[in-house]
């Protein structure tokens, strides 16, 4: 996945959505503001960030004065009233189809915040955030990020696509009537992470305003966004470090498994590298190599079990590999290591 910032944060989007849903209840969070920093060049700067713990204060505030048990659902329902000018919620809606709409909130994800990682399973339909919440999370926002996602889908759609199923970390609240209201369906609960599962067909969805070269503009937008916030390294970074990862468990490292865990398709990964000045072979050659170079460097490995590592199908094709790398084979660079 993407390199993030060491330290939990949101984009000043999510607080700025909280203040006009905030104001919309009636909720005066102006005493909350001097607590957090949060001044008026701060609320208006479109590229500012916010701690988690600075928005956890703003989040709670809200909760605490809406005395909603079921804040964080309403929040997230509400939330695309206040967010359509917000650019990943543009971008999904340039999108032709409901699967790369989905494919483009997880890849960008983190220009909302980077809190946790939604990944899209092309094989089950689901969008998983795989990574745990931080303890200053509460269910409610959990709940919000859900709601909101859910409700996005129904205005991607126009009401066509609904959640087969929702899934959540926590336990069954004691009323979970207005999650059946927003949800159309009883969530799971108790579950081993968050996320919805859509049918089979739904990601095949077209979306009416789906408009290609805003999404374009737009793309091109939040990739820069992304790097100068430091939230995402360039698509060759990022390819080299799963395919490490991959091949360290020893999974086979092809480019659709690689494309699936950047929630990108192999086409979209293959134009985003040639843009680069790379290919996905090249990439796979040199992260090889690197391993296979480490490998021998702490001699406890066989030359067959680095072969199997790298996915190599014998020890021959390693032996040819490495000598195309350094001009020699495998055992004289062990002997020259001694």
């Amino acid at each position: 996945m993407a390199k993030y910032q060491s330290t939990y944060s949101v984009s000043l989007d999510v607080p700025r959505i909280l203040l006009k849903y905030a104001s919309s209840r009636g909720i005066d969070l102006s005493q909350t503001y001097p607590q957090i920093g949060l001044d008026r060049d701060a609320r208006n700067d479109p590229k500012g960030r916010m701690p988690i713990d600075k928005f956890n204060v703003l989040w709670e505030e809200a909760a605490r004065q809406s005395a909603d048990p079921d804040f964080g659902l309403h929040f997230g329902e509400a939330a695309p009233n206040f967010s359509s000018g917000q650019i990943v919620f543009a971008m999904m809606l340039s999108c032709p189809t409901l699967k790369e709409a989905l494919e483009v909130f997880c890849r960008y994800h983190a220009l909302l915040g980077n809190i946790a990682v939604p990944g899209w399973n092309d094989d089950t339909h689901q969008i998983v955030f795989t990574d745990e919440y931080p303890s200053v999370i509460s269910r409610q926002y959990t709940e919000a990020i859900l709601a909101m996602l859910c409700v996005t889908l129904d205005r991607l759609t126009e009401n066509r696509v609904k959640p087969e199923n929702i899934f959540f970390i926590h336990r069954q609240p004691a009323d979970i009537t207005e999650h059946q209201r927003i949800f159309g369906k009883t969530p799971l609960f108790d579950q081993i992470h968050n996320g919805l599962a859509l049918d089979s067909q739904a990601p095949n969805m077209p979306i009416l305003l789906a408009n290609p070269t805003l999404m374009s503009t737009l793309e091109q937008l939040a990739h820069r966004l992304l790097e100068g916030d430091g939230l995402l390294d360039s698509w060759s970074q990022r390819c080299s470090e799963i395919i490490g990862k991959l091949l360290l468990r020893s999974k086979k490292a092809s480019l659709v498994t690689v494309a699936h865990e950047l929630s990108i398709s192999p086409r979209h990964l293959q134009t985003k590298l040639q843009a680069e000045g790379i290919s996905y072979q090249v990439l796979l050659d040199n992260t090889r190599k690197n391993i296979a170079l480490n490998c021998l460097k702490q001699g406890n490995m066989t030359m067959c079990e680095i072969a199997l590592l790298l996915g190599l199908s014998e020890q021959s094709a390693f032996n040819h590999a490495f000598k195309r790398w350094t001009g020699m084979t495998p055992s004289n660079y062990s002997d020259k290591l001694l």
